[in-house]
């Protein structure tokens, strides 16, 4: 039997197995465990409101709910290590709300706690596998199936998306993703860099069309090539609208509520034309790039009218079939009329905008811009205003009816609507019956913070529950970069604190820096505040919370404060202590993940300098510890323990050192290390090398273990890295250049020692740098020896000046060379 129709059968025969033994809880591993929740679906109510999950493949679950009108979602689904039965995934990648759910012993319910929506318990509805059998499918077998994707694309009503070699795809701006092929019929499509972000494709049998499950919400597809009669696939669920089967049995608002999110296709002799109901009161028109939006009613159940996008007297009148599948557009202007069909249900929006009760907060702060013509405002409930750049201006009425959405309307002709969607701090999209445009979001006031409209993107904490701060001070050594002016920068150790203050008032706990911090640090706060929410549950409130760094006055900016901010956030709500000889330097994702940081090098010796014992930095910098070894030897590596760090967590682990294991291993290193110290020969004796062999095997993150190891092996790279030997280039001229002209020597504060120095520190350099910077390093030498002449001759003649400039041209081309080197650059970026 063929690998996919074996896998196929289990994953078909997986319910009647599990039925037969009774299964429990704390009888299954998770795999089996896995493997038993494949295929299930489950449902649960609230406040008359329905849920709908659906495990289709193994790590991937499908949704819907009726919390917001029309909402489907797709999303990778994982179990989480070491605690039973509880699984965990996200609304989107960098949402805040997220969803978790824990099993009971039985396995005939499960407890779901969602940041939208809140606690919901719910029970099995059966069984349904996501597999396809029959038709052209069935005569391809598994390795016909997979040859025949490879060559294949989808279209659909808000994408593209192409199969390639290699299990690689494309979508249309070129965005790479990757595909795994579950079963025949069967695939799982996700970036390439982030698998939480899934598709899930349910091919037909006759491979012409499929049924495409994302983080927008479902589509049917049709295949590339594939004819206009393609019979696009119904999403599946066993029960996918329980209340509301049949036209005949829907009132106003039945029908009102089950419109929102329905999208159809209108073929035409010219090609279709797409719509769209997003939100109540409002429909979509898109054909190939037009896109209008206009304002819609509902006089009756299977009735919706509309004006046309550009002709206000030509009214459209839609019916919708008893079935709930078709429907049919007559324009009244011609009398001519469009057969329609129902495609899926789209979500309306991703679910990590604005809350609707932030944006009642937030609106009256902003503008949007609409093109050139003017801008929209919003000073009252329920009050929008027209600011016309001719001067003209109008009232508007508006309503919120979702998250990140603000629909508006003309009081006199409420068919004149539009609708913003707020993409983010600064951006929005507005659709109407002109047409739909990007539109910028700004502050009202010109006096308004910057950051106005990016506290309109809370990420939601407002609707996160209550957890207590458990610690209201805490503080960390976070390694910097400082600016000592003439372009000379040096690594420093900065403390960084966090203390909170409980206010009167109930609202999310703020967090912010208290003296001025640039973009970049702001960025990595609002990621590492992210990344906490998701990780505790919840969100304090009624606090004020404020970071500070020791050293005040400096200026400070980028990323590499945000693993030290996360590690006091641990602190404030865990309760966890940090210890005082920890310092940490690393940028940091909203999934938890630690990201490189500039100034490895400087920042260590920083560290040292600064009496720290034990330092961590991300494992995508563990080049440029190697590249300290090779400039520095082993001095740096024995006054400080350096580890790498992958997750927050190996950031967790280091500072509050509650491992015994650990602790060991640090302790047997800090006696290798004072041995070394003290007769610098011994790194190189038997025992020792034998010692540290076995603390590399013990902790493989420990990088002070590993290159005193190599070191004293000698197995070192035989050169600096790329970056390493440029940081090392610049860090020898910096002092030359701060003293010395590049070009006016005779205007030069000369200072002959310096330029000396820079001389010999790369000719020292020279044999330990990659080499293909050599002509670059032999280039600066040159430019310093003519700054030498210059200062012994005591003056500068037309023939100093003349080679003095040849030096200045040769540094250019090979700069240039270096740019122009296409694998240089590509080693560059490793």
């Amino acid at each position: 039997m063929k690998t996919g129709s074996l896998r196929l059968l289990l994953l078909l025969l997986m319910p009647l197995l599990c039925r037969a033994q009774d299964a429990k809880l704390s009888t299954l591993t998770d795999d089996t465990l896995s493997k038993w929740l494949t295929g299930t679906e489950w449902k649960g109510e609230s406040a008359g409101k329905h849920a709908h999950l659906w495990f289709a493949t193994p790590g991937i679950v499908v949704w819907r709910w009726e919390f917001n009108p029309g909402v489907w979602d797709c999303r990778a689904a994982a179990l989480i290590p070491g605690e039973k039965g509880k699984l965990k995934w996200r609304w989107s990648p960098d949402a805040v709300a997220s969803c978790s759910l824990t099993l009971a012993e039985d396995l005939k319910s499960l407890a779901l706690e969602d940041g939208l929506v809140g606690k919901l318990t719910l029970t099995p509805s059966g069984r349904k596998a996501a597999a396809v059998t029959g038709g052209k499918l069935a005569t391809l077998g598994a390795a016909g199936f997979s040859s025949w994707l490879e060559k294949q694309g989808l279209r659909w009503s808000v994408a593209k998306l192409n199969f390639n070699s290699g299990r690689t795809a494309t979508r249309e701006a070129g965005e790479p993703y990757k595909f795994t092929i579950i079963s025949p019929g069967v695939v799982e499509v996700y970036p390439a860099q982030d698998r939480t972000d899934s598709m899930l494709v349910l091919f037909t049998p006759s491979l012409e069309a499929a049924m495409v499950y994302g983080h927008w919400g479902v589509s049917g597809a049709k295949v590339k090539g594939a004819p206009d009669t393609a019979v696009i696939p119904a999403p599946v669920f066993n029960d996918p609208q329980p209340t509301l089967k049949t036209l005949a049995a829907m009132k106003k608002e039945d029908f009102e509520k089950w419109l929102v999110g329905t999208e159809w296709e209108m073929v035409l002799k010219d090609g279709p034309i797409y719509y769209w109901f997003p939100v109540p009161g409002f429909v979509t028109w898109r054909r190939g790039g037009e896109h209008y939006g206009m304002g819609c009613s509902v006089p009756a159940p299977g009735r919706a009218e509309w004006f046309h996008k550009t002709d206000m007297n030509n009214d459209n009148k839609l019916n919708i079939a008893p079935g709930l599948t078709s429907a049919e557009l007559l324009w009244t202007s011609g009398k001519r009329s469009g057969q329609w069909r129902l495609l899926a249900r789209r979500m309306p929006f991703p679910m990590n905008v604005p809350s609707a009760v932030r944006m009642a907060e937030m609106l009256p702060a902003l503008k949007v811009l609409q093109a050139r013509d003017g801008f929209v405002s919003f000073p009252g409930q329920a009050l929008a205003k027209w600011n016309g750049n001719d001067g003209k201006n109008g009232d508007l009425n508006f309503i919120i009816p979702g998250p990140g959405m603000a629909l508006w309307s003309v009081p006199e002709n409420p068919a004149h609507s539009g609708l913003i969607v707020f993409r983010s701090p600064t951006l929005s999209r507005i659709y109407i019956r002109e047409g739909a445009l990007d539109a910028p979001v700004e502050p009202l006031a010109a006096s308004a913070s910057p950051d106005t409209a990016g506290g309109f993107f809370d990420m939601g904490l407002d609707d996160t529950k209550n957890i207590p701060i458990k610690n209201p001070t805490a503080s960390v050594n976070a390694l910097v970069v400082m600016d000592l002016g003439g372009g000379r920068m040096a690594g420093a150790l900065s403390k960084l604190s966090l203390t909170s203050l409980a206010l009167t008032k109930d609202d999310a706990a703020t967090i912010a820096f208290n003296q001025p911090v640039g973009a970049d640090m702001k960025k990595a706060l609002r990621e590492v505040t992210r990344y906490h929410a998701i990780r505790q549950q919840g969100w304090p409130r009624g606090q004020k919370m404020e970071l500070s760094f020791a050293d005040k006055y400096s200026p400070k900016d980028g990323p590499s404060a945000a693993v030290a901010c996360g590690l006091l956030l641990e602190s404030a709500l865990r309760g966890v202590a940090i210890q005082p000889d920890f310092a940490v330097t690393g940028d940091m994702n909203a999934d938890g993940s630690v990201q490189p940081i500039g100034g490895v090098a400087a920042k260590l010796r920083g560290a040292t300098k600064g009496g720290c014992t034990c330092a961590a930095i991300p494992a995508k910098n563990t080049t440029e510890a190697t590249d300290l070894a090779l400039t520095d030897g082993a001095a740096p590596f024995l006054g400080i323990q350096v580890f790498s760090i992958s997750a927050f967590d190996d950031a967790v682990k280091l500072a509050v050192r509650e491992d015994a294991q650990l602790r060991a291993v640090m302790d047997s290193f800090a006696a290798i290390a004072k041995k070394v110290k003290a007769a610098p020969a011994t790194l190189r004796q038997a025992d020792t090398i034998a010692a540290l062999r076995t603390l590399s095997t013990q902790s493989p993150t420990h990088l002070s273990a590993r290159l005193l190891l190599a070191l004293a092996e000698d197995k070192l790279p035989a050169a600096l890295s790329p970056s390493g030997s440029l940081n090392a280039i610049e860090l020898a001229i910096t002092d030359a250049l701060e003293s010395t002209s590049q070009e006016l020597l005779s205007k030069s504060n000369l200072d002959r020692g310096k330029v000396a120095t820079a001389r010999s520190r790369l000719q020292q350099l020279r044999p330990k740098l990659d080499k293909r910077t050599s002509a670059l390093t032999d280039a600066w030498i040159a430019w310093c020896q003519s700054v030498e002449r210059v200062t012994a001759a005591g003056k500068v003649d037309e023939k100093a000046a003349r080679e003095h400039n040849a030096t200045i041209a040769r540094i250019n081309a090979e700069e240039q060379k270096l740019r122009a080197n296409a694998d240089f650059r590509e080693d560059l970026m490793k």
